[in-house]
């Protein structure tokens, strides 16, 4: 979360100047609650500066809404990462878990390299569970530096984001709890 101007000033310069970097943007725009987290300076830079210059986008739908100044029909939904693609020039993953539609199976739309790709994965029944655009957004930059292609690394993303909401953990004193867990594989039996 940028939350001003100078912030995304700040963020583009430095990829600017450390252009091998493969940078991944989670465009963290609204609070759930519908509260900007990003100033109009912000959001004007990150759409003028930043987005041109990261190796990948990942806007959830409303985030993609706002990038593209309009709602989104959900029969425009296919269309996102090619639209955002075409006005931003980077490569973009458009998150399906706010989709209108409860399935049982999410789709996740990407533009990598000009190519249309979906990375469908099943839909699981975790709480109001926060944190995991951030967390997809971590992984597939994690990946990403260790030299994996693209693609593979958003698919070795979206595999370990679903492995911390497998394994997501939940306390119920003082008042209901849930968060990810960001060591699936080493997952405490004896939960509190």
């Amino acid at each position: 979360m940028l939350a001003t101007g100078a912030n995304v000033e700040a963020v583009s310069a430095f990829i600017r100047e450390y252009r091998d970097l493969p940078a991944v943007l989670d465009p963290v725009l609204r609070a759930s609650a519908g509260a900007p987290l990003l100033d109009e300076e912000g959001l004007r830079n990150l759409q003028q500066e930043l987005l041109p210059d990261v190796a990948l986008a990942t806007p959830n739908l409303d985030e993609a809404a706002i990038l593209l100044g309009e709602k989104i029909a959900p029969e425009n939904i296919p269309e996102l990462p090619l639209r955002l693609f075409e006005k931003y020039g980077c490569n973009v993953l458009v998150k399906g878990g706010h989709e209108p539609a409860k399935r049982a199976v999410l789709v996740d739309r990407a533009i990598i390299d000009g190519e249309i790709v979906e990375f469908e994965h099943p839909r699981l029944d975790v709480g109001d569970t926060h944190g995991t655009g951030c967390t997809l957004s971590s992984a597939i930059a994690a990946y990403l530096a260790r030299g994996l292609p693209m693609r593979e690394a958003i698919e070795r993303g979206i595999a370990y984001l679903t492995a911390t909401l497998e394994h997501s953990l939940r306390w119920t004193s003082p008042r209901a709890t849930e968060a990810l867990n960001h060591f699936p594989d080493n997952v405490d039996s004896q939960r509190p």
